[in-house]
């Protein structure tokens, strides 16, 4: 037989052998320090620690089912700070279809009490089982929902609970770093010899690993068992801080200290199955050999109509596309979900809405029809995490749609990108790894398209320093996106323009815009507007921009250690146009000036005024080019960020004459 063999791929991380001292891990029996703990000593400014943070994860064999997977789950925790109490809030997602003819997992066992010292005296509350809550959040996954009772500063938290899953062919990632400090994290493994595991250890924090042998029971026929090799591995790790999400950072579990594993070979007394270990083995998983298979060949459930879309008209396959989009998005809605598995096409069709993913294979049988090549385009979404090693479905989320162009240039679409266009997504979309389908080089799609806002206005001040003008802007790309999906957030127009002037401090006189409703890459907008500049004795100080785009800079932490992730490049070109009464002048004006970054020269930001004729013209150009900075530019994008807030402040001082 086959013997197991377990590999490990550690990044950023060192491998050490046990410590010694382990903190309490008993269940019911919080220690007087712990109780009267105050503060976490390695964190002190956390509202909340794990004591302990532990889990076991074992296989189990049925002759009636096969090999399950366990999972025990067991955390500890204690409230520090009133922000903390929200720790004795619990939920955990689980893969449920609801279709016994899946592999699916159910969760039971679920225990939970909180412990206060009253009087002296340590007291337990427990969690009744009335007060443990399930809901479906998709097609295949359901939520577990409870609150820890009497929770509040100072209380010991402890909860357990076990998942049962039908799905051995991959197994749960463990996290020893969490948004509040661990003060111990425990994962012990157990597997038997059948099965081959990479393990990839990533995060700062150093997690110890221990390895050892033993010997598992396999039962079959009546009464009979054969004993196995098994083989233990455990994960433990002392005083990692916590890591909190922060801004511009797309997913914070990418840069957390956790242990992903990947299932590479099955071997069951001789039988050898080799799991997908490339993209073209995903591809057959997910395409031909899922309950998906066969929705890739589809005909056209709207072939009867297809006529009325005129695409002989198109001169590209991107037009064609467009107007296959425009006539899908009327036909069914996007549920607001993002999914790898489609729901049941047909009633998706009859109820008008589906996830993207049903709504892309319905794209796609049109495509076809009309002779476009199209493939799915399998991603993470940006808040699922980066894809960086082996190739497996548990790694990827969704699927977009890739298609050729006329002049063999290859294009992105997605059933979410109502308030976008073609190449122009939802963010969580716009990764920097993707895999088309067929295809064995990945994909960036993180700058697709050039986003860019160029704005003119034209505008006169006054004695009393009101300035009036008009402001012309042309949107693309994202920045159109946004324009869009602002507009539609909002109750109605009236609503947008009042939000618009409580931000800018200006009254909209008229606002006509072009391309809102249009499934295209821009928007135009004219906007007659007026904005009251306050004397200060017998000088008025004019913002150079009047309306300025940056106003502060949100990179204030004096340092950062993890890397910059922005949400797309951008050019921002404004052109400002003022002019002056014959009794007024200006006395003073900011110099020409150009900042960009030394290591990344191509991030930028100019800043020139000038003024003749009782006219003051301002040009201010802005470039951001990278959409990702690592952790060691921190110091130069905040200094760049800083000089750029200075050119959105900059004041023209006018007087009267």
């Amino acid at each position: 037989m086959k013997r197991f063999l377990l590999t490990a791929i550690a990044s950023f991380i060192a491998v050490a052998v046990f410590a010694d001292d382990k903190p309490n891990t008993k269940f019911g029996k919080p220690t007087p320090e712990e109780m009267t703990l105050s503060a976490c000593q390695f964190d002190p400014d956390a509202p909340a620690m794990f004591l302990s943070k532990c889990a076991d994860c074992y296989y189990s064999y049925k002759q009636d089912i096969g090999f399950q997977v366990i999972y025990e789950y067991k955390y500890r925790i204690k409230v520090l700070k009133e922000e903390g109490v929200e720790w004795g809030d619990v939920d955990f997602t689980y893969h449920d279809t609801g279709d016994i003819r899946n592999r699916n997992e159910k969760v039971d066992g679920i225990s939970a009490a909180s412990y206060n010292l009253e009087n002296g005296k340590t007291v337990k509350t427990k969690l009744e089982n009335k007060d443990i809550f399930r809901e479906r959040v998709s097609d295949r996954t359901k939520r577990v929902k409870f609150s820890v009772p009497n929770v509040k500063v100072g209380t010991v938290i402890e909860y357990k609970y076990t998942i049962t899953s039908e799905i051995m062919s991959e197994l749960r990632p463990w996290y020893a770093q969490s948004s509040i400090p661990v003060l111990y994290s425990h994962f012990e493994l157990n597997i038997p010899e059948f099965f081959d595991f990479k393990y990839d250890i990533r995060g700062p924090h150093p997690l110890n690993v221990k390895r050892d042998v033993g010997v598992m029971s396999i039962p079959y026929g009546i009464g009979q068992a054969e004993n196995i090799r098994s083989f233990k591995i455990e994960f433990e790790g002392n005083k990692a801080p916590s890591m909190k999400d922060v801004p511009y950072l797309w997913c914070v579990d990418d840069f957390r200290s956790h242990v992903d594993f990947t299932l590479t070979q099955v071997n069951f007394f001789g039988r050898i199955q080799n799991l997908a270990q490339t993209w073209r083995d995903v591809d057959d998983l997910l395409f031909n050999k899922s309950d998906q298979s066969g929705h890739l060949k589809m005909k056209n459930p709207f072939k009867d109509e297809m006529a009325q879309l005129q695409l002989d008209e198109c001169k590209t396959n991107a037009e064609k596309v467009a107007r296959i989009m425009v006539f899908v998005s009327k036909k069914i809605k996007w549920n607001r979900e993002y999914s790898l598995f489609a729901n049941d096409i047909k009633k998706s069709i009859s109820n008008g809405e589906g996830n993207n993913v049903t709504i892309n294979y319905i794209l796609m049988s049109i495509m076809r029809d009309a002779g476009i090549d199209c493939k799915p385009v399998l991603l993470s979404t940006r808040g699922n995490g980066r894809i960086l090693y082996n190739p497996s479905l548990e790694v990827v989320d969704t699927f977009i749609v890739g298609f050729s162009d006329t002049d063999g240039s290859f294009h992105y679409i997605d059933a979410s990108a109502a308030n976008g266009y073609i190449d122009v997504m939802p963010l969580p979309l716009h990764t920097d790894f993707a895999h088309v389908v067929g295809s064995t080089l990945p994909k960036d799609l993180s700058r697709l398209t050039k986003n860019s806002d160029r704005s003119n206005i034209e505008c006169a001040i006054n004695n009393d320093g009101l300035i009036s003008g008009t402001i012309t802007a042309n949107l693309s790309g994202q920045e159109s996106r946004r324009f869009k999906t602002l507009f539609a957030s909002k109750s109605d127009s009236t609503e947008f323009i009042k939000d618009i002037e409580l931000a800018n401090q200006i009254k909209i006189k008229a606002l006509d815009v072009k391309g809102l409703r249009n499934f295209g890459n821009d928007v135009r907008y004219t906007m007659s507007f007026e904005k009251q500049i306050e004397p200060s004795g017998d000088m008025f100080y004019v913002n150079s921009l009047i309306i300025p785009a940056i106003e502060e800079n949100p990179f204030k932490q004096e340092k950062r250690d993890l890397p910059i992730e922005m949400d797309f490049a951008k050019q921002h070109s404004f052109t400002v146009s003022m002019s002056l009464p014959e009794t007024m002048e200006v006395v003073e004006m900011p110099q020409p000036s150009k900042v960009s970054m030394q290591s990344f020269p191509k991030n930028v930001c100019t800043h020139r005024i000038s003024s003749e004729s009782g006219k003051v013209v301002t040009s201010y150009k802005f470039t951001l080019d990278n959409v990702v900075f690592p952790a060691s530019a921190y110091g130069e994008i905040k200094a760049f960020w800083a000089k750029v807030v200075e050119y959105n402040e900059s004041m023209i001082v006018i007087k009267k004459k």
